[in-house]
């Protein structure tokens, strides 16, 4: 390999591992912001309206598996939130991440 190949091999490797720990980072934002409105909710006795825009929110997010970690999260604290009711929102990706989930538990 050539110098010239072994630099461009190298600053590849370098921008990959970069672009993984910024997606990393990303990913921990996220959910430290999601899980900021859910704090709020809690500590206000989660007030309808709130709850009903935060459970449209969720519904909208891309963020499938935070929402169903959400939602198992609150059944089995049994706190009745409805948190399921925007679930369908996701599709076929939400649709397939809950079958795939599924499979596991069984």
């Amino acid at each position: 390999m050539s110098n010239e190949m072994k630099a461009i091999s190298n600053e590849t490797e370098v921008f990959s591992k970069k672009n993984i720990e910024e997606k990393s980072a990303q990913k921990i934002i996220k959910a430290k912001i999601r899980s900021r409105p859910m704090k709020e909710l809690e500590k206000e006795n989660f007030p309808d309206g709130k709850r009903i825009r935060f459970i449209a929110e969720l519904g909208a997010s891309s963020n499938i598996e935070g929402h169903f970690r959400l939602i198992c999260r609150t059944w089995k604290e049994e706190k009745n939130l409805r948190l399921e009711s925007s679930f369908e929102r996701h599709g076929e990706e939400g649709f397939a991440f809950y079958w795939k989930d599924l499979g596991r538990r069984i």
